[in-house]
């Protein structure tokens, strides 16, 4: 079962076949149609077409004309990144805080934080709660900051000027009772990265002074947190011949709740090895598709990679709740990364990066710089494929990093992932298709 791009007009269509039955998914709505031989003839002339078949397939319009950049005051505010330390214990083959020249001794000093805080929020629409990440580095590093700034927050609450929600990216490492009564104190949720296996995870990511492995150490605080919280995984992977089912069973009996997979950014452009990588992986998603179905029609959400967000957004289909992705992610937009220097930064992995600094806490995010990034990044615009990709709608563009990567070119498009980031939205409309319609109940409330 495999699908191909249809072309000229229909080129935000995919048509697809599932236990012998031929569908098509329109990147323009967010539908699936089923469709027979009269219905695929005349897609060939859209004019044919009855009015309920042509809203389906291609909406009322394009969506792009009614795209307005919203200045600062009219966007909530969704997400503050916080390089807490930019410290770390552990010497990851490919950090890329390191490529940017960020790693050294510095912490966030509460001031700095504080400042921010109260620049942000009086820049930006308050209404919805705001999420704190702590980030790093490694933040608990620098616990009595995360301590202070949590007190401080709670303060601004209780004033009824806004809530906050907290979150913490952290390798794992580091557990002791009093971080644990933070955590729980204030309910901050827990993502910890760790790639796979032991022995492809203590070659990635070792301890920095002795080269020591750090999956032991991170597996044991894995299920002491696991007895409290929803622990969430975040994997890197260098290799792309992976058994994704392996990890994801090996690392849901470490204690992890959810799985989400990355690919790490690489500047390889020689076409045959590019396509080798993409045989490779999706053979492995194949084998993860079938093992999500089964386990989905078994009554048993899989938690892994971005099924789950693409399986929310094929089932509701694209409305005024569930719009279609104009962008890979929220950063620039509404969600900002602070800087131990109290720079503003693009998103966390372009901390220290010049060409991505859009302000500080002295002067506010530049509005200009904001919105010509805004509006050159949207995935209409993006250098590339985008405009005329079926998927476009779903994915938003790739994640601006690993295009930066490959090409110093945000507006650009790296390979792989764009390649990547297809196959698995095509592989999770596979999976909905594959779902028995009893068993679709499980999508409803994805969180």
């Amino acid at each position: 079962m495999d699908g191909n791009a249809m072309e000229q007009d229909n080129s935000k269509l995919l048509e697809l076949e599932s236990h012998g039955h031929r569908y098509i998914f329109s990147g323009n709505t967010g539908l699936i149609v089923e469709v027979d031989d009269q219905l695929s003839e005349r897609l060939q002339a859209p004019d044919e077409l009855d009015d309920e078949i042509r809203m389906c397939l291609f909406g009322d319009g394009d969506y792009n004309k009614s795209l307005r950049i919203l200045p600062a005051r009219e966007t909530a505010l969704q997400n503050i990144t916080v390089f807490t330390s930019n410290r770390c214990n552990l010497d990851c083959s490919y950090c890329y805080v390191t490529k940017n020249n960020a790693m050294n001794d510095e912490k966030m000093s509460i001031d700095t934080f504080k400042s921010a805080v109260d620049n942000l929020l009086t820049e930006f629409d308050t209404s919805k709660r705001i999420n704190i990440l702590f980030f790093g580095g490694e933040p608990l590093l620098n616990i009595s900051f995360l301590t202070e700034a949590i007190g401080s927050l709670k303060k601004i609450e209780a004033e009824g000027k806004t809530k906050f929600s907290f979150s913490l990216t952290t390798n794992g490492t580091i557990l002791s009772d009093k971080i644990l009564d933070l955590i729980l104190q204030y309910d901050i949720s827990i993502v910890i990265s760790i790639d796979g296996s032991q022995d492809v995870h203590d070659a990635m990511r070792p301890y920095k002074n002795s080269g020591r492995g750090s999956y032991d150490t991170i597996v044991k605080n894995v299920r002491k947190l696991a007895e409290f919280k929803k622990i969430k995984a975040r994997v890197t992977l260098c290799d792309v011949d992976v058994d994704l089912v392996e990890m994801y069973e090996q690392l849901k009996s470490a204690g992890f709740w959810d799985v989400h997979l990355a690919i790490v950014a690489d500047e390889e452009t020689d076409t045959t090895k590019l396509k080798e990588k993409m045989d490779i992986l999706r053979r492995r998603i194949g084998e993860m598709e079938a093992y999500i179905i089964k386990n989905m029609n078994d009554d048993v959400l899989v938690r892994f990679g971005d099924y789950l967000k693409y399986l929310k957004k094929i089932h509701l289909g694209f409305t005024p709740e569930n719009r279609p992705m104009r962008f890979p992610c929220t950063a620039g937009h509404s969600s900002f990364s602070l800087a131990t220097t109290g720079d503003y930064y693009l998103c966390h992995r372009f901390n220290n990066v010049d060409e991505y600094r859009l302000g500080d806490i002295n002067h506010g995010v530049n509005p200009e710089i904001r919105d010509k990034f805004l509006q050159e990044h949207n995935v209409s615009s993006r250098v590339g494929q985008c405009k005329t990709c079926w998927a476009s709608t779903m994915c938003g563009g790739t994640c601006y990093h690993p295009s930066y990567t490959h090409s110093g070119e945000t507006r650009l498009v790296n390979e792989l992932h764009c390649k990547y980031t297809r196959e698995m939205v095509q592989s999770a409309l596979r999976v909905y298709l594959g779902m028995n319609l009893s068993k679709r109940y499980l999508l409803e409330n994805i969180h």
